[in-house]
């Protein structure tokens, strides 16, 4: 069959055909005089991938679906959650996605015309590339930068659905062979999608541990930061963590690699055949480059516990005390290393994400103020100062060598938003009106109170409590007539948010820092976010046009240790601004 034939069946053009042909989507057989030859199967293809673009699935997402790492289903879910975080189950796109689904999975194709693409269809030549991997919680990211043209080639998101099954409450356990697989998968998808890769980095979820055989190889589900069993009664009324901190003097929360470890080891949980752990991220890296042994790097051996950021080592004399089940603490680098080799591509040692965030999205280290707003909310800076000292709610964690950022956590942030969220919502329920999304509502009203100048309540959005301070309560202050009003409460609880992190600091924190970079789902949805940061911290607010920070800073991390770029101070140019007037 011809193309143009293709055409009338599908109603695709002949340039969005090409299009997908050279994106690698599809594999045209050609007849004796070399024109293509389009079979019944290719014009299957094609309807399938006209129904994910009109879902809003991106082309490098499809391209993971017509390479077998993720499935249909998997694609079309993710693409639900996105809209319902946005949108509701009740809107149109929403809906549209489900219609989607149950033709993709009934292999019918009767739906409306696809508008033209318009990407280029010509193929892309790049200069050396540079790969970075973030093993989040419930999705595996990943990135191609073009190190010489200094820009972001590819992004693609697979979900980490490998929770493993665990025998009583409060364990948080995945699968951690299942991930390596899947993140390999990915890897080897990228590699054969794109020649020129010169480094590939790492970077996850932090906290977490798998334990390890004399082989490097794992004999333990990866037991993750969620995990809730340090918070049990050990005696006496005594947790465990707080039993540790008895022991050792050493504060630890649980979820903590080292209060895990300690909770597995009075329960005699530690596998038999265990001589070390490391993260997930570090355990990718090992199995990447055939390691026996794990390698840290410090911002991710700090996140374990016991660890002494001013010397880059763990605190073996209070760890000591605690007789762990396991005989090997992990080696620990500050430096740009290498672990080893992939298909011979050199891997560097993993980095924690918050810090892989803050490489990946702020151009002048020294200088700025990362505020992310997400589900929780962060606010992360290079400072120094004694661990021990630093103001309550700050933690000094280790970034690269030499720096260190000065790290402020709140509960709230985008789940506070989520909260009143939810109290419209069921107000319009329980008044007979559809369960949808408030969200649209929420922010558009939030805005004409900011632009309108409307009196607004001060609002402690602490509803969730504290890091220190669990039990603590939010609060509403200052309502009168004028301010008790949707818009008004709603736009106090966005200030809120953006206080609570500006609270964490003092003077001598801020000092010298002149730029704050927004990120964040919560920065990207909510337009008046943007304009209350600002106010809030008296500065500029730019945000990273990059997408997966996360990611892009283990590329830009492996840059370094590959010796491709020879330091941070040349990666400034691959960071992009966006003013927020923008």
């Amino acid at each position: 069959m011809k193309i143009h034939e293709v055409e009338k069946i599908t109603g695709l053009s002949k340039k969005a055909i090409r299009l997908y042909e050279t994106k690698g989507l599809l594999k045209i057989q050609r007849m004796s005089n070399s024109y293509r030859d389009y079979t019944e199967e290719d014009i299957a293809r094609l309807k399938q991938i006209k129904l994910f673009r009109l879902a809003g699935i991106s082309l490098s997402d499809i391209r993971l679906w017509s390479d077998r790492i993720v499935s249909a289903e998997a694609l079309l879910q993710r693409r639900m959650g996105e809209i319902e975080e946005e949108y509701g189950q009740h809107s149109r796109q929403y809906q549209f996605c489900q219609t989607v689904t149950q033709q993709i999975s009934g292999n019918r194709f009767d739906c409306m015309d696809l508008l033209e693409e318009e990407e280029e269809s010509s193929p892309c030549t790049y200069g050396a590339l540079a790969v970075g991997i973030d093993i989040g919680t419930t999705t595996i990211s990943a990135c191609v930068l073009d190190v010489d043209a200094k820009r972001q080639v590819e992004v693609y998101n697979i979900p980490n659905d490998f929770a493993a099954p665990t025998a009583e409450p409060g364990f948080a356990q995945q699968d951690a062979d299942g991930i390596v697989a899947k993140a390999i998968d990915l890897l080897d998808h990228i590699l054969a999608s794109h020649t020129g890769v010169t480094s590939i980095g790492l970077t996850g979820q932090m906290h977490g541990i798998v334990y390890l055989d004399a082989d490097g190889h794992a004999v333990s589900p990866l037991t993750t930061w969620q995990d809730k069993r340090g918070d049990r009664v050990y005696a006496d009324g005594e947790t465990y963590c707080s039993h540790m901190t008895a022991l050792t003097g050493e504060r630890i929360a649980t979820g903590y690699g080292f209060a895990t470890c300690y909770y597995d080891s009075c329960n005699g949980l530690v596998p038999t055949d265990a001589v070390s752990f490391c993260s997930i991220m570090d355990y990718i890296g090992m199995r990447l480059t055939e390691r026996t042994t794990p390698l840290l790097h410090s911002s991710v051996a700090a996140s374990f516990g016991f660890f002494d950021v001013q010397t880059g080592t763990f605190k073996e004399d209070k760890l000591a005390l605690l007789s762990l089940g396991v005989p090997v603490i992990p080696s620990v680098t500050d430096d740009y290393a290498v672990l080893g080799c992939y298909r011979e591509i050199p891997v560097s040692v993993a980095i924690g994400d918050n810090q892989a965030s803050f490489l990946g999205s702020v151009k002048v280290l020294d200088d700025s103020i990362l505020v992310n707003i997400g589900t929780g909310s962060q606010i992360s800076m290079v400072g120094e100062g004694d661990p021990d000292a630093m103001p309550e709610g700050l933690e000094l964690r280790p970034l690269v060598k030499g720096k260190s950022l000065i790290c402020g956590s709140a509960l709230g942030g985008g789940a506070a938003y989520a909260l009143l969220e939810r109290f419209f919502r069921s107000y319009t329920a329980a008044a007979g009106l559809q369960d949808v999304s408030q969200y649209e509502i929420m922010n558009r009203i939030s805005e004409e109170a900011y632009v309108s100048g409307a009196p607004v309540p001060t609002v402690h959005t602490t509803f969730f409590g504290t890091r220190n301070s669990p039990a603590q309560k939010g609060g509403i202050l200052d309502l009168d007539g004028s301010s008790f009003h949707p818009a008004s409460l709603t736009l106090g609880v966005i200030r809120g948010i953006c206080g609570e992190l500006y609270d964490f600091f003092t003077d001598a924190c801020v000092s010298g820092k002149h730029t704050v970079v927004a990120s964040g789902g919560a920065v990207r949805k909510i337009k008046v976010l943007k304009y209350v940061i600002r106010d809030t911290f008296e500065m500029p607010v730019y945000f990273n046009t990059s997408k997966e920070e996360a990611s892009v800073g283990a590329a830009l991390f492996s840059t370094v240790a590959a010796k491709t770029v020879p330091s941070l101070d040349g990666v400034s140019g691959f960071i992009q601004y966006q003013s927020i007037d923008r």
